[in-house]
């Protein structure tokens, strides 16, 4: 379940204070590369009390998301908006929520 979010919002890479709350250090770490970006972050929780994030980089069409350990990092469908990773294509919308993929 979606519990909190931010969406398209311009920060500054170099300053931190114009940064949205973001859990996950090796995102936090990512984002610190950019000059200016705009980003979406989604906070989720599931019913089995796991939660997690998803942030989206919007003028490089890429996310990551994290439930807890190393986040996974895929393609941005704004259409869509759902993540398509990069380690075998799994699709996850906004709210962490897992969907088969259709193509196979």
């Amino acid at each position: 379940m979606l519990v909190d979010y931010i969406e398209d919002v311009r920060v500054d890479g170099k300053n931190t204070d114009t940064w949205p709350d973001i859990t996950f250090t090796d995102i936090r770490e990512d984002l610190s590369g950019y000059q200016y970006i705009t980003v979406s972050v989604y906070k989720f929780t599931h019913a089995g009390g796991q939660s997690g994030e998803l942030v989206v980089f919007h003028d490089e069409g890429r996310a990551a998301i994290c439930f807890g350990g190393d986040s996974i990092w895929g393609d941005w469908d704004e259409d869509t908006k759902m993540i398509r990773t990069d380690d075998g294509g799994h699709h996850y919308d906004t709210g962490g929520c897992f969907w088969e993929d259709d193509e196979e």
